[in-house]
């Protein structure tokens, strides 16, 4: 029995023969049920189709072959989600393909053959081939040729790149505590500006040659990221007014800031300030803005009002009691504002720690 006679049937049975209403009111309800439901589905069924065809001229447009639109959805069905998903999210593509990747054993030599080169030209496919430095680095598989990383301490540079293991080159003179092949070593890297990882990866080759060592590693899916400041952050407690550029506007949240002035972009969430410098901010929002937006903030620091002052999304990570931490890094600040910024900021680095607050 379908759903729908179900439904009907529920509806027929809640009436008793005995109530007063006219048979015709039951038949009039049901046929607007009817009519209700058949509309609902027929709209679902066209939003789905929409859907397909917007997804399809996607992978139109990014040239996506037949065999890699099939490895999309492979990779969809495992985590799972939506192929438009895990097409369209890097964090979800890098999760979907690490868990494909670890069913596999990598070496040097397979990274252009079999499913490695398949992931590799969906990657590029899709436009995840290099990622900006505003970033977060979620695999080492995003490095690229140039980037300088540190083996053991020692200075190497990226050569190559692919989905199953990277290669870095090095005087042959420098001396690394590697141990054999198949060991854990450390790598450390800066990405963006400032952000360091590092990372655990196992050695699969080492080979010598006259002036440089070519050293071959297996990726690590999870780089541990440490914040590296390039200027003085100091704590700072207090409410902020968080405006996400091009949301829908919303009400403006309760806070004691006072009300918004007139012509200002309509507030879509509050939160409170963690730290902040003159490179950018942390604080805890109570809504979620995707890394790589652009929002204004309002606040106040040292009597000093602060409003709508542009900054670029680093970071937004869930944090319990449906907060979000996140790091802002502030763009094309006013030359005014960056100068009062400096100051408080100056102020409140010479206060003793208990009292930056």
């Amino acid at each position: 029995m379908k759903p729908v006679d179900t439904f009907l049937r529920s509806v027929r049975d809640a009436f008793h023969p005995s109530d007063d209403a006219p048979a015709w009111l039951w038949i009039g309800m049901a046929f607007c049920l009817s009519v209700a439901i058949a509309v609902t589905l027929i709209r679902r069924r066209r939003r789905r189709q929409t859907d397909e065809r917007s997804f399809a001229r996607f992978l139109a447009e990014r040239n996506v072959s037949p065999r890699q639109a099939q490895l999309l959805g492979r990779l969809a069905t495992a985590v799972p989600v939506s192929p438009q998903v895990a097409a369209t999210h890097i964090d979800v593509f890098e999760h979907a393909t690490a868990q494909e990747l670890a069913r596999h054993a990598p070496s040097p030599t397979n990274g252009d053959a079999g499913i490695f080169a398949e992931v590799g030209a969906l990657r590029r496919a899709l436009g995840f081939e290099r990622i900006s430095g505003h970033f977060t680095l979620l695999t080492t598989r995003e490095l690229g040729a140039g980037q300088i990383v540190e083996v053991a301490g020692v200075e190497a540079t990226v050569t190559e790149v692919n989905e199953a293991c990277f290669a870095a080159a090095a005087p042959t003179s420098s001396s690394f505590p590697l141990g054999p092949t198949g060991s854990r070593i450390r790598v450390t890297l800066i990405h963006g500006q400032e952000a360091r990882y590092e990372t655990r990866c196992t050695l699969l080759a080492r080979q010598l040659g006259e002036s440089t060592q070519r050293l071959v590693f297996g990726h690590d899916e999870q780089p541990t990221r440490i914040q590296l400041r390039k200027s003085v952050r100091v704590t700072v407690r207090g409410p902020v007014r968080l405006n996400p550029l091009g949301g829908a506007p919303a009400a403006p949240p309760e806070g004691d800031l006072g009300p918004a002035e007139e012509g200002t972009p309509a507030i879509l969430g509050n939160g409170s300030l963690r730290d902040i410098s003159v490179g950018g901010a942390a604080l805890d929002a109570n809504i979620h803005v995707p890394v790589g937006s652009l929002v204004q903030l309002s606040f106040d620091m040292d009597g000093i009002p602060y409003r709508d002052l542009l900054a670029f999304v680093l970071e937004c990570q869930p944090h319990p009691r449906d907060r979000h931490h996140m790091r802002l890094e502030f763009r094309n600040l006013p030359a005014s504002d960056e100068r009062q910024l400096a100051a408080s900021v100056a102020r409140y680095s010479a206060k003793p720690l208990a009292q930056q607050t």
